[in-house]
């Protein structure tokens, strides 16, 4: 991934972050991720259905913050665009009755993002409380080839016609499902011991089949016990993408293929929560692909840790979770025995820093290869929210420390 300063010159993502530090030069601190949404390719995603206007149009995102600060910022990604992006003007809402605040990038309303970089916003100086609602609005003034978005994300977002970033309410809005241009929110907090602790996996992680805009995804919950519990602050960043696999790229790269996009970049990133590998073993039903052997994604597991451990990061492991028994449509015997090897190995190994043992959680006590009543969302593959609350409630907190 490549950044982006309005010169016109490509810079490092890293020097990026920190020019847009400026109002905040010399203050103690870090920068911790408190939302992430993970690029994947929204167009070719729904090319069977229309796509989201992105000529003209103002897109709001609510979403709330895991983390809360003294500032706050944004990432914007035209990481999958094919041509240059012009976004502007943009604002946030910090909070409901609040007036929209300009954001401003390297001191200009506007700026032109080029095809496979990202933006980041100056910071606003404001007092964001963890758990806080924030509302985000992108002004795209031209048409674009291709777009930068996240399919499924449990969120509401809307779109408008015209510039309406500084309007509290949208007239003439269309309601939609996919997170488009923004990716990220940054908050600025005093506790030199902040931490952005990243959850890397699919749809589980991303929270399918909970109840829209209720928050109720795991890691949803475990922003709630970390809010409660006080301490140094930590910054959530719930990296899920429905569909996504540890070796294959599909919905979206695999997780081999985006650590450098999705998790290296975060800011002050120092643990790691890997939850993959159920579709690993499904889709080779559906798309014809060869199943990986255990002994594959075993390797992949452990070339994700070495690369984390390279960048200084704990690294924590979760079993795979139950997709169904005999008859189901996901199920397969090869699928269940691999899955079965796989989960062996991460109960064994010495390569992580932690294991929460989720199938063990979630699984039927009368059988391994199914999720439990008070697990299951109804499709033997994704929790409910009552089990997204038990898995939020499983991850012992000590690990994220």
């Amino acid at each position: 991934m490549k950044a982006f300063g309005l010169s016109g010159i490509v810079v490092a993502v890293a020097a990026l972050c920190l020019s847009a530090q400026g109002a905040l030069a010399g203050e103690p601190g870090k920068w911790i991720a408190a939302w992430t949404s993970p690029p994947t390719d929204v167009i070719s995603t729904l090319a069977t259905r229309t796509p989201p206007p992105f000529f003209a149009t103002t897109l709001r995102s609510s979403l709330r913050l895991s983390a809360g600060g003294d500032a706050i910022r944004i990432r914007i990604s035209n990481d999958l665009g094919a041509e240059p992006l012009v976004i502007g003007p943009v604002t946030i809402m910090l909070g409901d009755g609040q007036a929209p605040r300009e954001l401003r990038f390297s001191g200009a309303p506007q700026a032109t993002i080029p095809a496979g970089a990202s933006l980041v916003s100056d910071p606003v100086e404001a007092s964001v409380e963890p758990l806080s609602r924030v509302t985000v609005s992108i002004y795209t003034p031209g048409p674009a080839a291709g777009l930068t978005g996240h399919v499924v994300g449990q969120e509401m977002v809307w779109s408008a016609p015209g510039d309406q970033t500084a309007a509290p309410h949208l007239k003439s809005a269309l309601p939609g499902f996919s997170r488009l241009l923004l990716t990220e929110v940054d908050v600025h907090t005093a506790d030199p011991q902040a931490r952005t602790v990243a959850i890397i996996g699919d749809s589980i992680t991303e929270g399918y089949l909970s109840t829209l805009d209720a928050y109720r995804r795991w890691p949803d919950r475990l922003a709630e016990r970390t809010a409660a519990a006080g301490g140094p602050p930590i910054g959530l960043a719930n990296l899920g993408i429905s569909g996504n696999r540890l070796l294959k790229d599909g919905d979206g790269l695999a997780v081999l293929n985006r650590l450098d996009r999705d998790l290296f970049v975060l800011p002050n990133v120092k643990t790691l929560i890997i939850l993959i590998g159920i579709n690993d073993l499904i889709y080779p039903k559906f798309d014809g692909s060869p199943m990986p052997q255990a002994e594959a994604m075993i390797e992949g597991y452990k070339s994700v840790v070495t690369r984390a451990r390279a960048k200084g990061l704990k690294v924590i492991a979760a079993t795979i979770l139950p997709f169904g028994k005999s008859g189901d449509v996901n199920f397969s015997p090869e699928g269940e025995t691999r899955r079965q090897g796989v989960n062996q190995w991460l109960r064994t190994s010495t390569d992580f820093d932690g294991l929460v043992d989720l199938d063990r959680l979630c699984r039927d006590p009368g059988d391994a290869q199914a999720l439990k009543a008070q697990c299951d969302g109804g499709d033997g593959l994704h929790p409910s929210d009552e089990g997204y609350r038990l898995i939020g409630d499983a991850i012992p907190l000590n690990l994220l420390r």
